[in-house]
């Protein structure tokens, strides 16, 4: 039987990314296109579009955690409601990086080690939309700049010489087979850095305008770790193994300065942050159908302040606000935390909630659904690591 209801959990933290990258990592040669068969299939569903929308706002400011720490250059907005994405997943290749992207975008994680910044899809029954690919390729080993363009993208007709993180780069244009196309390298730390706009975008109007909007937004603001930062977040879990599937997945970590928290989460879905309403969204879309109402999706959101009163007062408010039959409710530890389990809020498809305090504020998990067979799997899996992985940084 299939159920329509969406597959959700929620969470509303700060998270932060382990600094290593999964050990057998490949990196792209400069011969090698990136592989982005799952980047494609990751674009969010409609239904997790419609809930950016419906999201309550808070009317607390997320917490600074560490981002007294990072560069300037990241922390300073480029467009309105802009996000910060802080990337130390590829650490144990380079000293990692840190961005800000447009805030309607989502953050993918490619097979590899590239980070796709892209935007909603743009028609229901396609991945269609465009965004900004940025990747490690390997060692410079003694190459030049020119020499690195002449192996990745011998084609380009237009070279001119531009400013990325601190360093120069240069950014290659005049693309015989895409006039849109745009791609830059730069060396940093004797390792070659590629962001090209045209892995991800589709060939419509559209599709062009979100990859030249992430564009502007990653390059302008994208900035280079200092190795000083790796300390700052020892605490948060480093990448793991998926063990349960024959293939070779990862959990990969995320990292949330804002909101001052790490996890990981499966290396095939996308994340959407909104730092206004302090909401995560953690989703696996449907390969082929990126508006499948039954895409795995995980949210976490930090509700309000908990104007003092104690968890269990709080927890009982929601019920009575929104249970619709039995409700099932146990004692949970979470994050540290005490926190409290219910199972059986407002949803025909199920949907599962941890509830807990962390410095004041009221925090929820949410999943859903629970009572689709053929996503309960994935759900599970995805619930599993999330909550086992959470870790606050103090």
């Amino acid at each position: 039987m299939r159920n329509t209801g969406l597959p959700l959990l929620v969470f509303l933290l700060s998270a932060c990314l382990p600094f290593g990258a999964p050990p057998d990592a490949s990196l792209s040669s400069p011969a090698t296109a990136l592989d982005t068969a799952t980047l494609r299939a990751e674009s969010p569903t409609e239904d997790s579009q419609a809930a950016i929308q419906e999201m309550p706002s808070s009317s607390q400011s997320p917490t600074s955690g560490s981002a007294d720490s990072l560069p300037l250059r990241c922390l300073t907005p480029v467009s309105p409601g802009d996000q910060l994405l802080v990337n130390f997943s590829d650490a144990n290749i380079g000293t990692g990086y840190c961005l800000r992207y447009p805030g309607s975008f989502y953050v993918s994680y490619t097979q590899n080690v590239g980070r796709g910044i892209h935007g909603p899809s743009l028609h229901p029954n396609e991945n269609l939309f465009g965004g900004t690919v940025i990747q490690p390729l390997g060692p410079a080993i003694g190459n030049s700049l020119d020499e690195a363009a002449d192996a990745r993208f011998p084609q380009a007709a237009t070279r001119e010489e531009v400013e990325i993180g601190g360093s120069v780069g240069l950014l290659l244009s005049g693309f015989p087979e895409d006039v849109h196309m745009r791609a830059a390298l730069v060396i940093y730390e004797n390792l070659v850095y590629e962001f090209n706009n045209h892995e991800i975008t589709g060939s419509s109007d559209e599709a062009r305008a979100q990859a030249s909007a992430a564009w502007e937004n990653v390059l302008a603001s994208f900035a280079f770790l200092p190795p000083s930062i790796a300390e700052a977040y020892s605490a948060c879990p480093p990448a793991q193994l998926n063990t349960s599937v024959s293939y070779t997945a990862w959990y990969v970590p995320y990292l949330n300065v804002e909101e001052g928290y790490c996890l990981l989460f499966p290396q095939d879905h996308v994340l959407h942050y909104d730092a206004a309403r302090r909401w995560l969204l953690i989703q696996k879309p449907d390969p082929g159908f990126n508006h499948d109402p039954g895409a795995v999706t995980l949210s976490i959101m930090g509700d309000q302040p908990s104007g003092g009163l104690a968890l269990e007062a709080l927890v009982n408010e929601v019920i009575e606000q929104q249970a619709r039959g039995e409700v099932y409710r146990i004692s949970s530890l979470i994050a540290g935390q005490e926190g409290i389990f219910v199972d059986g809020l407002y949803s025909e498809a199920g949907v599962r909630h941890i509830f807990f305090l962390y410095g004041q504020v009221f925090y929820r998990i949410v999943a859903s659904p629970t009572l689709v067979e053929e996503r309960a799997a994935d759900m599970e899996d995805l619930f599993r690591i999330v909550t086992s992985s959470l870790v606050f940084l103090e």
